[in-house]
């Protein structure tokens, strides 16, 4: 198994080791994000020893660097991810379940760089330029256009019953991102155009599942949803190289904020939780005022 590979979550059990850390959090009634996120990094993990014949008791340090150096996970994931695998093991070690700590000395990758900076339309244009295949463009248009979450993207699909799904006929887009929190952001009319051809040139191209940006290389060759490996990470790098995923969220909430649309409006867009009590509790903001706001996205910048 590929270090890192995306594991679906439903059904997973996980080792008792890790299920009593997990426990633990929930009786301390950490956050439900806390306990996602623990999870969250634990499944990859556990699947991956499973795969190398190692049982979670037996890790190593040197097993942990070679997961980690394997993993197609952006640096930030990875060094969030090295911290909740240490936490469970320090747990385990306290409560008697492993003789000794094997992450004792170890030392996480480093955090990631500074929070990326906007990116210029001008760039954007140029990248736009670069993209040579319709995969390329339509990512690019997701990217420009929704300021998603690179995860949120990759999931998404054109099936009514789909989690994270596109309906053209509301001109929204619905996802479930971090910490199961749904959305619905509306289609931007440049996106919306877009979408339109796409679907109806590829939509019927090959048989899958639905996915939007689909690969022919699952089980099968019958299509579908890309796995978060290098394979979509590819799609970007061909117009982008030098910018990660962050970046757009950056630059879409950046335009927003330029053309006057207001904080609170902005985290409603982005999936960000709100900021103060009159924000979570006293602010109505309609499914129009959203739609007003992603119809100012790059208003009078040329993009």
């Amino acid at each position: 198994m590929t270090p890192g590979q995306t594991i679906p979550s439903a059904g997973v059990t996980l080792a008792p080791m890790f299920e009593a850390y997990r426990t633990r959090l929930v009786n301390r009634q950490r956050k439900a994000q806390t306990v996602y996120n623990f999870t969250r990094a634990i499944i990859p993990l556990q699947a991956w020893l499973e795969s190398e014949g190692i049982a979670p008791e037996d890790l190593t340090e040197e097993n942990l660097y070679a997961y980690l150096a394997g993993s197609p996970f952006a640096k930030g994931t990875k060094h969030q991810h090295a911290a909740q695998v240490r936490a469970a093991y320090r747990y385990a070690h306290r409560k008697g379940t492993i003789a000794a700590d094997p992450l004792v000395d170890f030392e996480r990758p480093p955090a990631p760089d500074p929070e990326p900076k906007a990116i210029p339309v001008e760039e954007l244009r140029r990248m736009h330029g670069e993209c040579t295949t319709w995969k390329q463009d339509l990512l690019w248009h997701l990217l420009v256009y929704t300021g998603l979450r690179r995860d949120e993207i990759r999931r998404l699909c054109w099936d009514a019953d789909a989690e994270n799904r596109i309906d053209l006929a509301a001109r929204t887009i619905t996802v479930v991102g971090k910490g199961d929190k749904r959305r619905v952001v509306p289609i931007h009319p440049a996106l919306h155009a877009h979408l339109e051809r796409v679907n109806d040139v590829h939509m019927h191209s090959v048989d899958r599942v639905g996915a939007v940006l689909w690969t022919s290389q699952s089980a099968g060759g019958s299509g579908g949803i890309y796995s978060s490996g290098p394979a979509f990470e590819k799609i970007k790098t061909a117009f982008a190289p030098d910018h990660g995923f962050h970046a757009f969220r950056r630059t879409v909430a950046s335009s927003l904020r330029r053309n006057k649309v207001d904080g609170s409006t902005v985290d409603r867009l982005m999936g960000w939780a709100a900021v103060g009590i009159r924000a979570k509790y006293y602010e109505d903001i309609t499914a129009d005022d959203l739609r007003d706001a992603m119809n100012r996205l790059y208003a009078g910048e040329g993009l």
